[in-house]
This record gives C-alpha cells, sequence and structure tokens, in this order.
C-alpha cells in the first residue's frame, strides 16, 4: 500500500481531519506529523483517525529538531510527503531549508504572494531574509497544491510553473447536511464565519443591513459571528453586536476561542454564509489579492455544508462554483439580493443550487481526486 505523510505542525484542525479522511478513504498508508494538540482536537471529534499513525512533536522539542526526526521517518518509510502549511516564523523557515526528506513532497499555498513576489516593506530585512528562504525551500516541492482554478490561474500565468500546480479544495460535502437544518421554518441564519479582524473582513456594514433587513422583514433573521474577536477592531465590533442584542436583534456572538465541533455544528444550521472581505490584506510584507493570490476558508465552509456564499465583487469566483459562491459589488446589493431571496421564498431554490455544486465535493468524489494528484506526485 502506499504511504502518505502529512505534516501540520500550526492550525488548520479542520483542513487535516479533511485530508485524512480523504486519504484514508483513497486507500493510502497514512502517517500524520503534527502537536499533541492539534491531534487531541481531532481525534476528539473523528473516529476515523484511528486508523492513522501518529508522530507527534515531543514537549519542548525545537521545530529544527522535530522536521529532522521527520526527515528519517519520511526518507525510511513514506513514498509521499504532503505538507498542509508552512508559516512565516522565521525558525520554522530555516528548518525547511534543511528538510530534505527522500520522498515525493506537495505542499499546499494559501498565501502565493508570500511565495513568489518580492516584499513590498522597505524598512526591516525580515521580509526578504524570508523571501530568499521561501525561493530556496520551493525547490523542494515536487507538486504546488492551491484551493480553487484562479490561484492556479495566477501561477501559471505570472510565473510560469505550469504542470506543477493541481487545484485541492480540502472539504467534504457533509451529505448529512441536508437533514440537519433543524431551526424554524420562519427563522433565516446567516452566519459570518472566521476571526474578527480589521485586516481581512469589514463587519459593520453587514451588521448594518442586517438590523435593516430584520426591521423591514416579516421573518426573523438572525446573525451569527462564528469566529473570536482579534485586537481592539475584533472588541468594538463583539461591543456593537452587543449593543444590537440589548436592543432586542438575533444576534450570536463569542468572546473567546470556537471549537471545531462548535464551528461545524452552527454551520449546519445555516442559510447563507457572508465573506465580507476586503480586497487585499497584508501579510507580513506582501500584499495577498482574495481570490486571486489568496484563498477563503468561507469558500471550503460553503462546500462542506452545501450552502450559499456571499462574497465581494472582486473575489474571483471559480467557474465550477457559480451558483455555491455569489458575488455582491455592495452591501447595499446584498441587502436588495437577500431582501429579494427571503421575501420572494427562494431561500430553497438558492440552498439547492449550492447542495448541486457541492455534491461534487463527496467524500469518493474527493478521494478519487486526491489519487490523482497522489499519480501526478509520483510521476515527477
Amino acid at each position: 500500500m502506499t504511504s502518505v505523510g502529512i505534516l501540520e505542525v500550526n492550525t488548520h484542525q479542520n483542513l487535516l481531519r479533511t485530508n485524512i479522511q480523504t486519504l484514508i478513504s483513497a486507500g493510502f498508508d497514512v502517517t500524520v506529523f503534527t502537536t499533541n494538540d492539534i491531534r487531541s482536537d481531532i481525534v476528539e471529534e473523528n473516529h476515523i483517525t484511528s486508523q492513522c499513525d501518529w508522530n507527534l512533536i515531543k514537549n519542548r522539542e525545537s521545530i529544527a529538531d522535530y522536521l529532522e526526526r521527520v526527515e528519517d521517518v519520511c526518507s525510511n518509510s513514506i513514498d509521499n510527503l504532503f505538507i498542509q502549511y508552512i508559516s512565516s516564523e522565521i525558525d520554522e523557515l530555516k528548518a525547511y531549508l534543511r528538510f530534505n526528506p527522500d520522498c515525493n513532497i506537495a505542499c499546499q499555498l494559501y498565501n502565493l504572494n508570500n511565495w513568489f513576489s518580492f516584499p513590498h516593506v522597505r524598512l526591516t530585512v525580515a521580509p526578504y531574509i524570508s523571501y530568499l528562504a521561501r525561493r530556496v525551500i520551493l525547490r523542494k516541492f515536487d507538486l504546488i497544491l492551491v484551493e480553487y482554478g484562479p490561484m492556479k490561474e495566477f501561477l501559471c500565468e505570472n510565473i510560469g510553473l505550469g504542470k506543477k500546480v493541481k487545484v485541492w479544495s480540502p472539504s467534504i460535502y457533509n451529505c448529512e447536511a441536508e437533514h440537519n437544518n433543524i431551526r424554524s421554518d420562519n427563522q433565516i441564519t446567516i452566519t459570518i464565519p472566521g476571526h474578527i479582524r480589521d485586516d481581512r473582513r469589514d463587519y459593520r456594514p453587514i451588521l448594518d443591513i442586517f438590523k435593516l433587513m430584520s426591521d423591514s422583514l416579516n421573518k426573523e433573521i438572525r446573525l451569527v459571528l462564528l469566529g473570536n474577536p482579534r485586537g481592539t477592531y475584533g472588541k468594538d465590533i463583539v461591543d456593537y453586536a452587543e449593543s444590537l442584542q440589548n436592543s432586542g436583534y438575533n444576534i450570536t456572538y463569542y468572546e473567546r476561542w470556537v471549537s471545531t465541533d462548535e464551528f461545524n455544528g452552527q454551520l449546519l444550521h445555516t442559510d447563507f454564509l457572508i465573506a465580507p472581505l476586503k480586497y487585499k490584506i497584508n501579510k507580513g510584507g506582501w500584499y495577498e489579492i482574495y481570490g486571486r493570490t489568496k484563498g477563503c476558508g468561507t469558500v471550503l465552509d460553503a462546500i462542506k455544508t452545501g450552502t450559499p456564499a456571499f462574497v465581494p465583487s472582486h473575489f474571483n469566483i471559480p467557474t465550477n462554483m457559480e451558483g455555491l459562491l455569489n458575488n455582491y459589488s455592495s452591501t447595499d446589493r446584498l441587502e436588495n439580493r437577500l431582501t429579494s431571496i427571503i421575501t420572494c421564498e427562494k431561500t430553497t431554490k438558492l440552498k439547492n443550487e449550492a447542495k448541486y455544486i457541492s455534491q461534487n465535493y463527496t467524500l469518493p468524489k474527493q478521494s478519487k481526486r486526491l489519487r490523482s494528484i497522489i499519480s501526478e506526485l509520483e510521476s515527477h
């Protein structure tokens, strides 16, 4: 049986669990290289993780020492290694510079300019060191994975990587989502997933149109801010949400970390997702453009539950996700669109269209895609 290792030492429990489940379903012998905290979070929620081997970073073990151990294991017993994420931490990048396992390597990249473009800052040397390190680390990858088509197009058009880039959207449609919509027929739930941060999303206009819709429609509208607040901006948004709640509006927010299980449970009881993304985000010296050089977790959330999601018009929607993802050019137009959908009883129709797209991401279909990717990896 072909052996595949998955390496993840940062966070991304949801993605890791998806990749483990898909690889096992695809018939691979799976070894997971990760931290004890990540393992504990995943194992508590998914029995399938008992079907893989675990190699955990030891208490107080440095990332450099751990990757040295991972290299030994991979060189001796792993055919293909899937690196799920590499952070911008200098110590981690230095460790990867010395990381040379004797196996095929694929790496999922989430911030493309961070890997392929020169940093825009001028007052510090750290981004330049990071840039040079990443250019060397890139040479170790036999295959690069990105979340969806427009990101691959960016790499092929601007970097010329061609066949070295494959699309892998790490999400599995949960068929049970169709049977788990346990809520009042007269309530519409809108959810904004993700940490509440000022550099990623613009929340206040969405809260404003939620207030207007709640006042004007004859259905109960519930808004969920599904993520913990970060910094002063996050606190300000939560304070605003609290003031709306105190005024009688149906709004749910969190002032703590939302567990993976709670996060997924809330998604199953959502009618619409909104990702009020800003055009670009500054990632430690690089500007990343949403939908072009950077993905969005809401896309994967929409796939997983077959829930219609709304994203700003500057976000490039892949052609194979039209109907699951919907653009809006302004918050006024978003309000009009949602109001029209709700008042004209088109919610079910839109949700059925989204589920139809998500059915292309069932476990059997995702397993087949991943088998194809591993086959391609082994051919390099």
